[in-house]
């Protein structure tokens, strides 16, 4: 499960009971990490969004999430930035 950590704990119901979105390049990756996260925690609300860096693929990636079934009533109160540069 690496690179899952701070999903794991927020979205789990004794340490956060967040709702998660998770933001990556790759659509393999992000189904993988969801599917490991809900292993741990089975009713959390984790939905995944693929992006990259671009300012405009971003702000398609929010406006995806704030129109999502899973967030629209919820207010953003945590976002964590962790990008790995690739070569």
């Amino acid at each position: 499960m690496k690179g899952t950590g701070i999903a794991r704990v927020l979205s789990h119901p004794s340490h956060g009971n967040f709702a998660v979105a998770i933001l990556a390049r790759s659509k393999d990756n992000l189904t993988s990490v969801r599917s490991n996260i809900l292993k741990t925690s089975p009713n959390s609300v984790v939905e995944t969004f693929t992006t990259d860096t671009a300012p405009q693929s971003l702000a398609s990636a929010f406006a995806a999430i704030r129109a999502h079934d899973a967030f629209k009533s919820l207010k953003l109160k945590v976002a964590v930035y962790s990008i790995k540069h690739s070569s």
